[in-house]
């Protein structure tokens, strides 16, 4: 039987978990990102923007933040760099289609 092919527009935090989860249902995603890295909206915050969320309420669920990461509120840098860990980690990166902005749907 063929894998159901599914198309997620854009590589932030949720295109990321939708991602991760058609792969364990068995589907073939490809994540279009116009942007050159991962990371969505924390690809182009500017360097000093933090979470104003307590890191502990912005994780995955199975996957922690690591253990040099002991700021309550991560910086954009160390943001980035969980997202980036979070995709490596569940072989997410041969998925996504970096420079690929969509401009249409049918």
């Amino acid at each position: 039987m063929e894998k159901k092919r599914v198309v997620i527009v854009g590589a932030g935090v949720s295109g990321l978990t939708v991602c991760k989860h058609l792969l364990e249902l068995g589907c073939q995603p490809t994540v279009f990102e116009a942007d050159t890295m991962l990371g969505g909206v924390w690809a182009r915050a500017m360097a000093s923007t933090k979470l104003q969320t307590p890191r502990s309420m912005y994780q995955y669920s199975d996957f922690p933040w690591p253990e040099s990461v002991t700021e309550e509120f991560p910086s954009h840098r160390q943001v980035a760099a969980y997202l980036d860990a979070y995709a490596r980690h569940f072989g997410k990166l041969s998925c996504v289609r970096f420079g690929h902005r969509v401009v249409g749907m049918e």
